[in-house]
This record gives C-alpha cells, structure tokens and sequence, in this order.
C-alpha cells in the first residue's frame, strides 16, 4: 500500500470513531502487527474511501452484512 492509503484510512476512521481506534490497533499490533495496518491502509484506506457511496450508507451495509 502507499501512504495516500494510510492517511486515508486514519482519516476515515478519525471521522467514524474519534480517537478511540487508535487503542484498539495499539492492542492488535501485539498480536498480529500486519494486521492492523492491513486494515487501516487497504480496508479502510482503499475500499471503504471509494466514491461510489458515502460512509453512512457503506456503514449501514457492513451491519446488515454481518454474521449476527
């Protein structure tokens, strides 16, 4: 990934969840460090900062997708 990626996803997930993501990548980079990266720079610094649909509606799907 690039760094355009990375700032985005800390970007989006500033807007989504305040300050409060940092802690829990703080915690997962003990146990699997790739890991959380991966999630910041290609879920949501590629995927989810796509243009085709706004952050409301791609959260809204994610829920309704989930495995509860």
């Amino acid at each position: 990934m690039d760094a355009h990626s990375h700032a985005r996803g800390v970007e989006l997930f500033g807007r989504l969840y305040g300050d409060g993501y940092r802690e829990v990548l703080d915690k997962l980079r003990d146990v699997a460090p790739d890991f959380g990266r991966y999630i910041v720079e290609f879920v949501a610094g590629t995927v989810c900062s796509r243009p085709q649909l706004d952050v409301a509606s791609r959260e809204l799907i994610a829920i309704a997708a989930g495995p509860w």
